[in-house]
């Protein structure tokens, strides 16, 4: 979801000139569970994901910060971690950026984050950004069997001083865990960025904006249209010496009837060079070592030209950049997130 909470304060500058931002979070978890060989969950020492803040804008640039944990006191110091780290993406042309910082400072006060960075995009461009703010998204999980008022204990340790009632608890229950996420209420509405494009540098985002860029509202362009998803499903599995992915976005309640639009996307390949944790940097689907098919509809034609990319962001929730060109040549994009259901150590 893009948004852009009042506790985050952002600034971009890419070769000197600011970028505007569309959306900026903050968010981390931890996990109180392992899972046996057999896959099943049991009770563990609680361990914290990295410190996830995520800074973008209405036509594709994406900057993702991994902070360790460590610096708001939710795990050990390690000194083999870097304190932060930095990868960027951009929805014009190639879809990943290198990026480098070359030096960055960090203040904590409480849950709160203040961070300044300076580096250089693979492109070379200088790119400076500077962040302060609090969480916007803290999850919790749980083994199922410990109820309810575990999972409710480690979310209000992982909260410290903040005010539960700032936020929105939402509960998941899977097969042998639950999870609880805290969400800083209520977001801003997305801005309008009608010249957001002008902003960006020629060489670091090249082309021209497209005409219609998904939103948080209406996050999938097809035919010609923007549209708002009911929801978006993703499964992965090992199976026969290789991973396979799959993904369902259903528009509405029509979604799976011969001619309603229901995109989905498949891929195959005979192994992930990342173990797709959360906090990982983004997979990018090779075409030429994988096997792929996508399609629009169930009696639709075969998409072509797919360039697909995605990230873990909690244990139960993948983000997605997805392209791709329709049998009548117009674009179909979809931008957003979906429930992941990862089947690998089944």
């Amino acid at each position: 979801m893009n948004r852009l909470h009042p506790n985050m304060k952002v600034t971009v500058r890419i070769d000197g000139v600011d970028v505007p931002v569309s959306r900026a979070e903050m968010r981390y978890s931890a996990d109180a569970y392992d899972l046996t060989a057999e896959g099943t969950a049991v009770s563990a020492q609680v361990s914290a994901a990295p410190i996830v803040a995520i800074v973008s804008n209405a036509i594709g640039l994406n900057v993702v910060l991994r902070f360790h944990s460590q610096l708001l006191g939710l795990s050990a110091p390690d000194p083999d971690e870097r304190e932060v780290a930095m990868s960027a993406s951009r929805a014009a042309g190639e879809k990943m950026l290198t990026a480098s910082i070359e030096r960055h400072s960090c203040e904590m006060q409480g849950r709160a984050m203040r961070v300044r960075l300076e580096g250089h995009l693979g492109s070379g461009a200088p790119f400076e950004l500077e962040l302060s703010g609090g969480p916007t998204d803290i999850g919790a999980t749980v083994v199922a069997g410990e109820g309810r008022a575990r999972a409710d204990a480690l979310l209000r340790d992982l909260l410290g001083e903040l005010d539960v009632a700032a936020g929105e608890v939402t509960e998941r229950v899977d097969d042998d865990t639950m999870s609880l996420t805290w969400s800083l209420k209520p977001p801003l509405s997305e801005p309008e960025h009608e010249e957001v494009f002008r902003a960006v540098p020629a060489r670091v985002a090249q082309g021209s904006a497209p005409e219609l860029a998904p939103t948080a509202a209406q996050p999938l362009l097809a035919e010609g249209a923007l549209h708002a998803v009911a929801r978006a499903e993703a499964w992965m599995r090992a199976r026969e010496a290789s991973v396979r992915f799959e993904l369902s976005i259903f528009v509405d309640e029509h979604s799976g009837e011969d001619g309603a639009l229901a995109p989905s996307y498949f891929f195959s390949t005979e192994r992930l060079p990342l173990e797709l944790a959360v906090g990982d940097e983004w997979y990018r689907v090779d075409a030429s070592t994988s096997t792929v098919e996508a399609w629009l509809g169930i009696d639709a034609a075969e998409l072509t030209e797919n360039v697909f990319a995605f990230r873990r962001i909690t244990a139960q929730e993948i983000e997605i950049d997805w392209s791709a060109r329709a049998d009548d040549s117009q674009p179909v994009r979809f931008v957003g997130r979906a429930t992941f259901t990862d089947l690998r150590r089944g």
